[in-house]
This record gives C-alpha cells, structure tokens and sequence, in this order.
C-alpha cells in the first residue's frame, strides 16, 4: 500500500529513505519504508534472512526474497507484506530497497532485526559515535564491481547508504561477520575517490575517507 502525496522529487535529485518499521505478525513480514521527498516509479525490494529459509518460492521455501512495484503515482511511503513462514521476532533480515524515478532516485540498505507488529517499538537506531568504523579492503568481484568492506567495533545493526564517488553502493553478505557490512556496486573512474558511510535515519556521515580502490574490469 503506498500513500498518495502531492509533488514528486525535482529533476535527478537523491531523495534520502529509511525503514520505519520491520515486523512480523499473522499476515506475514511487514516493512513500511519512508521517503524523505514524494517519489513515483520503479522499486526493487531485496531481502535476506541470516537464519533459516523463511520465504516460500516456487522451488520451495529459500533465504531470499526479491520484487518489484511500480509506484504509478506520488508517494512518500512504501508498505510492504511479505510472505514468510514461522519467521520468529528478532530474526536478523539484511538487504537493499532502491527507487528509481524520472530523475529522482533513493536507496537504503539495513541490516535489521524483525519485531512484533502487536508491540509498538521505536526504529532500530544506528550505531553510537563510538562504534566508528574504517575501510577493511576494497576488492573487484568476478563480475567486475567493487566491493567495499566496513569495519566496526562490534556487532552493527543500522540502515545506511554507502556513496563511493557518489555512486551509490548495495549491501551485500553480512551472515558471517556481524562486525562487518559489505557493499558493492559500479567501480568509480581510476584514481582516489571520496568513499561516504551515511547513516540513513539521520542522514548523518559516520564515515568519509578518500580513497584510492582497485581498477576492476582494466585491462
């Protein structure tokens, strides 16, 4: 369900978006994603459990769950129900929901834990100041993207958008290593780069570091 608003966003503008909530009741998992700036067009939704296989497919029940809307008109809210089998509150989702519009585009990732719809909670909050990450590598995929490795502290709950050269980057595999978030996407121009951790509830930067990565894909 999407809530119809006014205006959309102005000509390729970034439009900044959180998770407001993600809850599991009798209907399935519920996420309500917020956007700072009305937006219409295509929204690609991924997510991921860090347990077992919650989500029925036609192969059978898998970790992974992917779809697209069209938002055909102006919202500034996305409500999502997704189906899930037996997924326990405090269940570990992670992954990306990205908007592209006519000119205006949004993305969040998180890494989450789901709550109970009948409870009223606050959004999970993102790390404290003191939980200050750094670049642990950055490396080329096989498929020529590059991936960047944050390092925190400790474990790490949060949504965030990761900007290198503005380009903006998805999260990938976070099961293995809590303390870690991995995002990867199209390889900058040659040469150092102003790599940005943005924390997507505030729109704080809690990382910024320039940079010079690999050159994936070179020949």
């Amino acid at each position: 369900m999407c809530s119809d608003v006014s205006s959309p966003a102005s000509s390729s503008e970034w439009v900044a978006s959180r998770i407001d909530s993600a809850c599991v009741d009798a209907q399935g998992l519920k996420i309500l994603v917020w956007f700072d700036q009305p937006l219409t067009g295509a929204a690609n939704i991924q997510i991921f459990s860090t347990g077992p296989d919650f989500f029925p497919s036609e192969q059978g029940m898998t970790d992974t769950y992917e779809v697209s809307r069209i938002m055909t008109t102006v919202v500034d809210q996305l409500d999502l129900v997704i189906p899930v089998d037996s997924m326990p509150v405090g269940e570990q989702i992670f992954g990306n929901i990205v908007v592209s519009g006519e000119g205006a585009h949004s993305q969040v990732a998180y890494l989450l834990e789901v709550s109970d719809c009948s409870t009223t909670s606050e959004p999970p909050t993102n790390p404290q100041n003191d939980n200050t990450p750094l670049i642990q590598s950055a490396t080329c995929l096989p498929s020529n993207q590059l991936m960047i490795a944050f390092e925190f502290d400790r474990p790490v709950l949060g949504q965030y958008q990761a900007l290198v050269d503005d380009i903006p980057y998805q999260l990938s595999s976070v099961v293995s290593q809590p303390a870690m978030l991995f995002f990867s996407g199209e390889p900058p121009p040659e040469g150092p780069v102003l790599i940005r951790l943005v924390s997507a509830l505030d729109e704080v930067t809690v990382f910024e570091e320039t940079h010079t990565p690999p050159i994936c894909g070179g020949t």
